[in-house]
């Protein structure tokens, strides 16, 4: 999953990527530079870690994919 949140914990105008199996996670991010066409800031949460955080990411964040 792919949110992108204008105000946040992490910082303003922030992709925050939820990565469940981490042994693709070069292409995901490449891929997801690739979509937003420059430099970006990026949080990446384990599964784990997106339980504590996924409340704020519903309710603030844009789901992209």
């Amino acid at each position: 999953m792919v949110y992108f949140l204008k105000e946040s914990p992490f910082g303003d105008d922030v992709y925050v990527v939820v990565m469940n199996d981490t042994k693709d996670i070069n292409k995901k991010m490449s891929e997801l530079y690739k979509k937003a066409n420059g430099d970006i800031a990026v949080v990446v949460l384990t599964g784990e870690e997106y339980k504590s955080f996924e409340t704020l990411l519903q309710e603030k964040g844009e789901r992209l994919y």
